[in-house]
């Protein structure tokens, strides 16, 4: 695909994206309260039978549903990101925005694609900066930097140290550095991973955080949020409801209070499991630090 007409398709995905990595669970769990009161004004006691059948084929979609969030698939084919990065001062930030729209930025960027990648060629700082003279910007070749990313070979790493299949892997065009793993089981598991958790973090500390990613496939969380959520949903429907009719507010606050600590639990498991099967917990700190830093800084 012409890497013009794909940054264009990006766009459709930044919501979907931006929610999937920002948003918590707790969040999802407070929407899922407000969706299941209103269909059961519609739909009466069938509701929530219905809601968790819906729920549950979800669940054993999930690999397929999220790789469509996606925008591009690494394969044993096609291993690695290629990465271009140009720091700019702010101000000279603004007067580049001012200078050049979006439009004119892809075809710079496009442009490229096609005297590098395009034909084989890595990218380098030199080709960069001539495309840039082309358009009269004065770029610093010392603020240039490339780096290439196998994310493929660091993936299937982790998958060997978990004694488990590679799974599917997907790359999200966004900022915000982060990953996510999901699935049904891990045989048809699913990772996702943000251009910005492979622009701020180095190989080493990549291999740590999907090794965080791969406690939870193995461990079966999803599937095990999923039967927690629909336990609560039909305990409260079908056993509590009489009950939250008078004390509405506190069993609320107990039932979100208990989700909140379980999906930490599953968090902490998580990252000790890390730890302890790839072995260097420092670097597991830094790259958490740094991902955390990251969202504050772009929150902010």
């Amino acid at each position: 695909m012409n890497p013009l007409c794909l940054e264009k398709e990006l766009e459709k995905h930044k919501d979907i994206i931006y929610k999937l990595f920002t948003e918590s669970m707790l969040l999802f769990f407070i929407l899922f309260i407000a969706a299941s009161i209103f269909l059961f004004m519609v739909f009466g006691l069938l509701t929530p039978i219905l809601l968790v059948a819906i729920q549950f084929v979800m669940v054993l979609l999930s690999d397929k549903i999220i790789a469509k969030t996606g925008n591009w698939p690494i394969t044993s084919e096609n291993r690695s990101v290629h990465i271009f990065h140009y720091h700019l001062p702010v101000e000279e930030f603004k007067e580049l925005n001012q200078r050049f729209n979006r439009q004119k930025l892809l075809e710079i960027k496009a442009e490229i694609y096609d005297k590098t990648l395009a034909v084989g060629k890595d990218i380098d700082c030199q080709t960069v900066h001539e495309v840039f003279a082309k358009y009269g910007f004065n770029c610093v070749p010392e603020n240039m930097s490339t780096k290439v990313v196998n994310v493929y070979d660091i993936v299937k790493k982790v998958a060997e140290t978990y004694r488990l299949p590679v799974p599917k892997i997907m790359i999200s065009n966004t900022i915000l550095p982060n990953a996510a793993a999901s699935g049904p089981s891990p045989s048809r598991g699913i990772v996702l991973i943000t251009t910005g958790l492979l622009v701020q973090l180095e190989d080493d500390e990549i291999y740590n955080v999907l090794g965080h990613e791969f406690s939870h496939l193995k461990g079966r969380d999803p599937l095990a949020l999923f039967g927690l959520m629909s336990a609560e949903f039909l305990l409260r429907v079908y056993v509590f409801w009489s009950f939250i009719i008078y004390f509405g507010i506190f069993y609320l606050f107990f039932a979100l209070t208990i989700v909140y600590f379980i999906a930490k639990f599953f968090e902490g498991r998580a990252d000790l499991d890390a730890a302890v099967k790839i072995g260097h917990p420092e670097v597991l700190a830094e790259a958490l630090r740094k991902i955390g830093f990251r969202r504050l800084e772009f929150e902010r």
